[in-house]
């Protein structure tokens, strides 16, 4: 069995579509609890409001450099457009990194269980792999 990370749930754990007790991670299929299900789902709706509201932030702080042409803006204004970038995409990393951190458990290997090949294609075509 291959040592699961936290950082490797965060970065790479992908929620089976229809499964919803299933996690990939990397090549490997895991069943995990429901706890940590909630919590993934829980991460996924945050990041999704997350991302919305800073978009629409963004968007609307950009709002005044929608009218100035490129060949008549000065420096300073390219400066400030270019630094209100660089704010949103490190608040959008720093919303990630933080959200995944508060909402992932430290104890993440005790919440999951690798699946063998059988098991996942007993998932997949409906079967209840503990009763066979």
């Amino acid at each position: 069995m291959k040592k699961i990370t936290r950082r490797k749930v965060i970065l790479s754990g992908v929620m089976k579509k229809g499964s919803p007790q299933i996690m990939d991670l990397g090549g490997d299929s895991y069943r995990i609890t429901d706890e940590l299900a909630k919590k993934m789902k829980l991460k996924s709706v945050l990041l999704f409001v997350q991302t919305l509201v800073l978009t629409l932030f963004y968007l609307f702080t950009m709002d005044k450099f929608r009218d100035i042409p490129f060949k008549g803006a000065d420096g300073a204004v390219i400066a400030e457009g270019l630094t209100y970038t660089m704010i949103f995409l490190i608040l959008m990393f720093s919303a990630f990194v933080i959200t995944s951190v508060m909402i992932i458990p430290w104890d993440v290997a005790d919440h999951m269980i690798e699946l063998d090949e059988y098991e996942i294609e007993d998932i997949k075509s409906g079967r209840n792999p503990k009763s066979s």
